[in-house]
């Protein structure tokens, strides 16, 4: 994927956890660079109160638009909750109006969020897609950007959207995590968000 003016990206720092431990990090929202790889990073049953993996901006960001951007991540037996919290001037911002919930592709052409979810020690992985409109997506790739196709789920993810003065929060729950990665005792995941500015610029 490549950033255009317009569509700024927000990613976790890099850090090593798994589900099974609780991990935070408490850099706050600001340039920095996605990386081509996946991050290792994850929470796991955090508290309504726990504190948010503090998404880093990508350096051709518009400064002054997004204020900070949170993630809190967390499983519980088969099932896989992300929760997303965007704080900043939402009316310079292009965020997609509710629509019909369902599977749709090309969300990340607007501003949406996303998650990476892999188990260690393999270059496979899955990819989900979850907009404000309510509409998701759900990839598969056998490496960075390779062999890219649909991911079949058990039952359609649950999206709630909730905005506010200020504020916009997404969260999205899976009610079972599809194979192979259901079976894994530890997933590593990485949090991204997908941000375009009014003007497309």
């Amino acid at each position: 994927r490549r950033w255009t003016p317009g569509r700024q990206g927000y990613s976790t720092p890099a850090a090593t956890a798994g589900v099974g431990s609780r991990s935070r990090a408490t850099r706050a929202a600001g340039c920095g660079r996605r990386s081509a790889r996946l991050h290792s990073t994850t929470v796991t049953h955090p508290s309504a109160d726990a504190p948010p993996l503090a998404l880093v901006c990508h350096p051709s960001g518009r400064p002054g638009v997004v204020a900070g951007i949170g993630a809190w991540a967390s499983r519980s037996g088969d099932a896989l909750e992300l929760r997303y919290r965007l704080d900043g001037r939402l009316d310079r911002l292009v965020v997609p109006p509710a629509t019909a919930p369902g599977r749709r592709d090309g969300l990340w052409r607007h501003t949406c969020f996303e998650a990476f979810v892999r188990r260690a020690g393999e270059t496979g992985y899955a990819e989900l897609n979850v907009s404000p409109s309510g509409q998701w997506a759900a990839y598969r790739l056998d490496g960075y950007r390779e062999g890219l196709r649909d991911l079949q789920l058990v039952a359609a993810p649950v999206v709630e959207v909730r905005r506010g003065e200020g504020r916009l929060e997404v969260v999205c729950r899976i009610a079972r995590i599809p194979e192979p990665w259901r079976q894994a005792e530890r997933l590593r995941l990485a949090l991204s968000a997908v941000v375009e500015a009014d003007g497309g610029a």
